[in-house]
């Protein structure tokens, strides 16, 4: 019989078989016998096949479902995210294109990216943050803040964000910003409260300061206009660091994450300056540059400056290198410049001394940098690093360190001297401290000299911490060592030596550096953990015994970097740097009384110490009548000194020196 017709229509489909449409009834489950047992179950009523062989009773305990999860909280909370239609945005942020169409591309693909994010009204806790600010934020007081963030907020990833302009066409308002942009208004607003000398900053100080020129004349404890601050740095910072952490800046790869993660280092680091500190946001910048670098075009315009790349990561790597550290491999991709030999830019640094001064001619100040860039590279990925610490110790590595360590610090010697010749003087002027608009090229060798005279220090005190922690851990065998293990012991203690010798000659350079930079305002805002990780290398060494290099100049170091981060408190203060100060101003005041009680040279001004009339350069007579240990005890109160906090009972020589003279 033939098929129906219509049936084999092209536009009609064949019905489906009876079979298919039925429902099929659903299978019982498995009793309990059989599944526990992990075996086939043909359920029935009376029992199942297995468990009526067996002889035994069939049960069934019914499997209890959990209710499918409702999907109302979901549906309601999506409109919340939609844009707020009384909100107006703010237009797309544009960068100027330096290096062609691909590059604008790159970049306003960059900040739509931030812009087309939805709107989030801020919720009534996060409002909070306004109310706890000593002062009312105006707009006029926001926009000024922001202008005061320094010298920090010209690194290119910051720049491609343009914050600065976000602000102003958001008059100064955070809130209506999109939320990168608002961590990074907020960062910028934390900072300049710590330059700024806005009346409502300094509130406890109305008056005192009327530009930043009259700073140094304000007295040697600067430390009040920090504690002046800490209020409104602390509620900024602290809304940043909230801001950021919803919105897992430290995890997803973005111009604006990276930038808030540089920043946020910064913050971290005012508030706690040991150098041991736990640097998170540092990590997460470094990861987002790596990213960054390999997924974004070699021509973003992000990328293309390579002087102000150079500038930033020397930055970075001026305090706590080897805890984390871009490669050589990365740096090559961010700077492209082509150092020159480190022998022949000395040998240029050199002619240029000994030719006549020709203002026209102005030093690379890039180079210089860039070699101090690839030297701390080096030494971190073959000795000071993670994987290099674990590690037996690369001696020829290290030989190269030391030798390249030298000509940094050559160069950065000739470097400083050829840049005073074509200076004037050393004034600067405070108006270009801290502004936005570009330096004249004198200004900017002015400012900057200091800051390349430096570079070469980092990794001469990151090896000498490197080589104390394997000259600690270095088992003594006694006996039973070998001679190989005997002679790489004396080796490790040499190499420490040489170290120690590079460690005290770049503090030198850091004592020169702060002596002669018209404001201390320009290392705090560069590098606030300069100076104090430089202040704990001195005082542990005292501490140790390892300072005797120094001899009489030590009171005069201690009192140099107390005095400093004394000026440092105009910016800000924390508990650690107080500490830090108290025990540089033991030293110093150790080191006067030991220079004014007796000569160390002398054999006998021991027993003249304890005479209590002349000097051991009188002798050794007591003219008074009294016994040797009566005039030392007229002559000395322990109780005395110690209340003055420059000796400790268990340390206290001349005691001991009595005790011993009375038995």
């Amino acid at each position: 019989m033939p098929a129906d017709r219509a049936s084999l229509e092209p536009g009609a489909s064949p019905s489906p078989p009876a079979s298919s449409t039925a429902s099929k009834p659903k299978k019982p489950p498995a009793c309990d016998r059989c599944k526990a047992k992990r075996v086939l179950c043909h359920p029935n009523p009376a029992g199942c096949p297995r468990c009526v062989e067996k002889g035994v009773e069939c049960t069934t305990t019914p499997t209890v479902r959990r209710a499918p999860r409702k999907r109302v909280r979901t549906a309601v909370a999506e409109p919340a995210l939609v844009a707020n239609p009384a909100f107006s945005p703010a237009p797309l942020l544009r960068v100027p294109s330096t290096s062609g169409s691909s590059a604008a591309m790159t970049l306003q693909a960059s900040t739509e990216a931030i812009s087309s994010q939805p709107y989030i009204p801020p919720s009534e806790s996060a409002q909070d943050w306004r109310n706890r600010l000593p002062f009312s934020l105006t707009s006029k007081l926001a926009l000024s803040l922001a202008d005061n963030a320094g010298p920090r907020l010209a690194h290119p990833c910051v720049r491609a964000c343009d914050v600065y302009s976000a602000l102003r066409e958001a008059n100064g308002d955070v809130d209506l910003l999109p939320p990168q942009l608002a961590v990074l208004g907020l960062c910028a607003m934390a900072m300049g409260s710590l330059l700024s000398i806005d009346s409502a900053i300094l509130a406890d100080h109305p008056g005192d300061v009327q530009t930043l020129a009259n700073v140094e004349s304000l007295g040697p404890d600067l430390r009040s206009f920090g504690q002046s601050r800490s209020d409104a740095f602390h509620v900024l910072k602290s809304e940043a660091a909230r801001r950021a952490r919803v919105l897992r800046v430290d995890v997803e790869p973005s111009f604006a994450n990276a930038a808030s993660c540089w920043l946020l280092d910064y913050l971290e680091a005012v508030e706690d300056t040991y150098r041991n500190a736990p640097r998170p946001w540092i990590a997460a910048y470094l990861s987002h540059i790596r990213r960054l670098r390999w997924t974004h075009p070699l021509d973003s315009a992000s990328w293309s400056d390579n002087t102000i790349w150079t500038f930033n990561l020397g930055t970075d790597n001026l305090a706590n290198l080897g805890d984390d550290c871009l490669s050589n491999r990365d740096i090559a991709l961010l700077v492209k410049l082509v150092a020159k030999d480190p022998v022949a830019l000395e040998a240029s640094l050199r002619a240029g001394l000994d030719q006549p001064l020709n203002t026209g001619l102005w030093p690379d100040v890039a180079t210089p940098v860039k070699l101090g860039l690839d030297v701390s590279a080096r030494v971190h990925e073959q000795i000071t690093g993670l994987h290099a610490r674990h590690a037996s110790l690369d001696e020829a590595a290290l030989l190269r360190a030391f030798t390249d360590i030298e000509q940094l610090s050559t160069i950065a010697s000739l470097f400083l001297a050829l840049t005073d010749r074509l200076l004037d003087d050393d004034r600067t002027s405070e108006s270009s401290m801290m502004r936005r608009v570009p330096f004249s090229r004198r200004q900017a060798l002015r400012h900057i000299r200091f800051f390349v005279a430096v570079q070469w220090t980092s990794p001469a005190l990151a090896l000498y911490r490197e080589l104390q922690r394997r000259v600690g851990l270095f088992v003594d065998l006694g006996g039973a060592s070998t001679t190989s293990q005997r002679f790489e012991q004396q080796r490790l203690h040499l190499h420490l030596s040489q170290s120690r010798e590079y460690a005290f000659s770049a503090l030198d350079s850091i004592l020169a550096a702060l002596d002669r930079t018209p404001h201390i305002t320009f290392w705090t805002h560069l590098q606030p953990r300069l100076i104090h990780q430089w202040a704990e290398f001195v005082v542990e060494e005292v501490e140790a015994g390892r300072a005797g290099c120094l001899g009489e100049r030590l009171g005069g170091i201690c009192q140099t970097l107390a005095g400093a981060l004394l000026k440092v408190g105009f910016c800000f203060t924390n508990p650690s740097s107080d500490a830090l100060i108290a025990r540089l101003e033991n030293i110093a005041a150790a080191e006067q009384l030991a220079a004014t009680s007796f000569a160390h040279a002398d054999p006998l001004s021991l027993f003249a110490f304890l005479s209590n009339e002349g000097s051991p350069q009188e002798g050794v007579g007591n003219g008074s009548g009294l016994s040797t240990v009566e005039a030392a005890r007229t002559t000395i109160d322990p109780n005395a000194m110690l209340g003055a906090g420059v000796w400790q009972p268990d340390s206290w020589w001349p005691s001991i020196a009595v005790e011993a003279m009375e038995t």
